[in-house]
């Protein structure tokens, strides 16, 4: 099952793009973790729909509870339909941008799970999402003029 030691060696060093494809269901999550272990960082898991992509996390967390799965939605409308995307999901996919463009914390390996339609659906540019987002903690000094620019640009 999954990788030996010297395949999990040869797959740390290689630094370059990997594709794995037709993987049995079930074998393609325990062959990922060995794999995203082995690289450390994130890796990408396209699967064929939303149901897929939810079986293949169900199994990531029995192969590899310490591997963090984070889903990418996908719209729930058709493209170019009259309605967009509920508010709910457009939120989800900002804030799934949002992390990974914020960088992953700890070099914990993480695996971004997305159905194939949701990676085909457009993106805004990671300019637009840093002129849309704010953020605030407790006991944080506030900038008032990126708070007003944040709301100017938010409306």
């Amino acid at each position: 099952m999954g990788l030996n030691a010297a395949e999990t060696k040869a797959v740390a060093r290689d630094d370059g793009p990997m594709i794995l494809s037709s993987a049995p269901e079930g074998y393609d999550a325990l062959v990922m973790a060995d794999i995203a272990r082995a690289r450390g960082g994130l890796s990408l898991f396209i699967a064929r729909d939303g149901g897929r992509a939810q079986t293949f996390i169900d199994a990531m967390r029995f192969f590899a509870p310490e591997v963090e799965c984070i889903l990418f939605p996908s719209w729930d409308c058709l493209p170019y339909d009259r309605i967009g995307p509920s508010p709910g999901v457009s939120a989800q996919r900002m804030a799934v941008l949002a992390r990974l463009q914020a960088g992953l914390k700890g070099g914990k390996p993480a695996i971004l799970v997305a159905a194939a339609h949701a990676v085909l659906q457009r993106l805004p540019p990671p300019t637009a999402l840093e002129r849309a987002s704010y953020s605030a903690k407790p006991g944080a000094d506030v900038v008032i003029a990126d708070l007003e620019r944040y709301f100017a640009v938010n409306g």
